[in-house]
């Protein structure tokens, strides 16, 4: 979705005009980051903090969940005749999959409930001290973060294909 989108969303969500939340509001122009849920820019607070802003896709929740309710519809057709005993043993285990897994991944797309998750995963960790000392989580700024829009603190990073495992200091990054 492009910039004009993205803006448009971000204010509807925060409710605020973005010139009075970021520095520069150009940085919408192109993400940083893109995958099927959503897109992630990083932008700068009027506080100077660096953040990264999480925007998910617009109509994502309906189209999961009209997804999941065709693929359950598909699966009760199966678990009956004229289909044939293990094929209807089949879509009985992956209707009980579905239905174990749908709600998990409905949560996955309220960002309110991601920053929660990070803010008790932060603490659970921060309690293990050889954990504690290697790992970073980003702090999530509750009050810009919506279902929609997840705004948390910038951690600079290397993929884990581009460290040089024969370095003993990168060594200690993994």
């Amino acid at each position: 979705f492009d910039a004009l989108e993205v803006r448009k969303i971000l204010e509807d969500e925060l409710q605020v005009p973005l010139k009075e939340i970021f520095q520069d509001l150009s940085v919408f122009e192109l993400p940083v980051a893109a995958a099927s849920l959503g897109q992630v820019y990083k932008a700068k607070l009027l506080s100077g903090e660096e953040v990264a802003v999480k925007v998910q896709r617009p109509g994502m929740l309906e189209a999961v969940t009209m997804d999941l309710h065709i693929i359950r519809e598909a699966l009760i057709l199966g678990t009956s005749p004229p289909f044939p005993e293990d094929f209807q043993s089949s879509c009985r285990g992956m209707l009980s999959v579905i239905d174990t897994w749908a709600g998990r991944f409905v949560e996955e797309l309220d960002y309110i409930q991601e920053a929660q998750n990070a803010i008790r995963f932060e603490v659970l960790m921060s309690k293990i001290s050889v954990i504690d000392e290697a790992l970073v989580v980003p702090k999530p700024f509750t009050e810009l973060t919506t279902r929609n829009v997840l705004v948390s603190e910038w951690v600079d990073g290397k993929k884990i294909s581009e460290l040089d495992v024969s370095s003993s200091e990168e060594k200690k990054t993994v």
